[in-house]
Formats: structure tokens, sequence, C-alpha cells
């Protein structure tokens, strides 16, 4: 039965399509299967970010300095970051509607948008490269009927080349939207655990992906797991990060 369900549910969107999620445009009639539902000018508005910033978390500079105060002070656990937009505008709105709303199909247009993992962090085509979903909490999980991370790097690796493991579970830590800087870092400390999957990343490169990049944090005490357990090195991708 859920794959007639499927099969009709994908019938209306070819026949019937959306609006614009973002402008409310009409789209045009029987778009390409799995294609999102954002017109082409809105899709022109989604500027990747730019201009200088910090060669390990990704922050904006406005010194010459390569690296943070930040990370000159107090090293992360993986080695360089890098998000594709500043959290604001229509990213926000776009994030907002995939995770709360429903709207997998943005899950497509944020892994086509990923720029070379592979080229970007230097690794080779013969290089293993395990891209590693941040993990939602369970709850959270079952609210939204999907994983809206792990879909994401599950597209990322069959678009780039990568391995996909989903070495890492949540067991900790408390809701983190109203947390301040200081207490955001210590909520997520211990809060992440390795799966018996973890043992595939010895002495492999693991790529981090998650939505939204704010202290850092998260993306530290997931990497932490990581090292702890034999992976060569760590980089972390997002979507957007807090500007």
């Amino acid at each position: 039965m859920g794959h007639v369900t499927r099969l009709l549910s994908r019938a209306l969107d070819i026949l019937y399509p959306e609006d614009c999620l973002l402008c409310g445009a009409a789209l045009p009639l029987f778009p390409h299967p799995g294609t999102a539902p954002v017109c082409e000018n809105c899709r022109k508005d989604l500027r990747p970010l730019s201009g200088r910033r910090c060669e390990v978390c990704g922050v904006p500079l406005i010194s010459e300095d390569r690296l943070c105060t930040r990370c000159r002070i107090q090293p992360y656990a993986f080695s360089r970051h890098r998000s594709l937009f500043a959290y604001s505008g229509a990213i926000r709105e776009l994030i907002r509607l995939f995770k709360f709303k429903g709207k997998r199909r943005l899950g497509r247009l944020f892994a086509d948008y990923f720029f070379d993992v592979r080229r970007e962090f230097g690794f080779s085509v013969a290089e293993p490269v395990y891209l590693v979903p941040v993990p939602s909490r369970a709850r959270r999980t079952r609210a939204r009927g999907f994983d809206h991370v792990k879909l994401i790097a599950t597209l990322l690796a069959a678009q780039r080349g990568c391995r996909f493991c989903d070495c890492l579970t949540r067991t900790g830590g408390s809701p983190q939207k109203s947390l301040s800087f200081v207490e955001r870092q210590k909520n997520v400390r211990d809060a992440y655990s390795p799966r018996s999957s973890v043992t595939r990343v010895a002495g492999a490169q693991c790529i981090l992906v998650d939505d939204i990049f704010t202290t850092g944090g998260t993306a530290d005490a997931c990497a932490a797991v990581l090292i702890a357990h034999d992976a060569a090195g760590v980089s972390v991708v997002t979507l957007a990060m807090e500007p």
C-alpha cells in the first residue's frame, strides 16, 4: 500500500506541481521527479558565502589573520569547517520548511548546492572519505518523520563519490535553541556516542554533515568521538552558519 501511495503522490506532483515555496510563483508543469519547488528567480537569490574567513571554523575575518581568536586560543577537534550560506533570509526559510514542514525534496536542492567536498578539503579520489551525519534527537526525528541531516548526507555521498556512515547517536544534552554560547558548548560536550559502525572510520578521513553551524560545539563534540575512534581527521560541512 505504501508503494502505491508513493506512486500516486509522485503522479500528483508531476500533474499539479506546487507553487514556489519562497515567492508563490507558479512552477512549470511536469517537473522532473524530485525537483524542489523553488523557482529559478529565487534560486538565483541563494548566494553562497564569500569574503575572508577563518581557515578552521569559517567565521568572517576583518583582519589579515588566517585564524579567528577562538581557533587560536582553543582549537576544535575538527580541522576545517565550510558552510554554504549565511543563516538568514531565504535560506533560513527553506531550512525551516525542510526541517519542520516535511518538504523533503529540498534535500536534493541543498545537496546540489554543495561544493565538491573531496576537492575542497584536498582528499584524493582514491582516499576513503566518510560522510557522517550529525545525529538529531530521536524524539525530534520521530516528530518530523525523517532525519533531515541524514537525508542530505546520503544524497551528498552519492553525488560526490564518498562513503556514508551513520555512526553517531545523540544520547544526552537538552535543546539548544534558547541557550547562550557558553551553555551550548557545555550542553553538547558529552551528548554524542558512537554506534558499532564507528569502527569503519578508523584510519579514514571523515566529513561531518549538519544543517546549521552556530558555536561549533556540536561539530566539536562529534569530531572528538570520531577522533577517539581513530579517524584520521575530521572536517565539517554545513548548509548555513549564523551570521
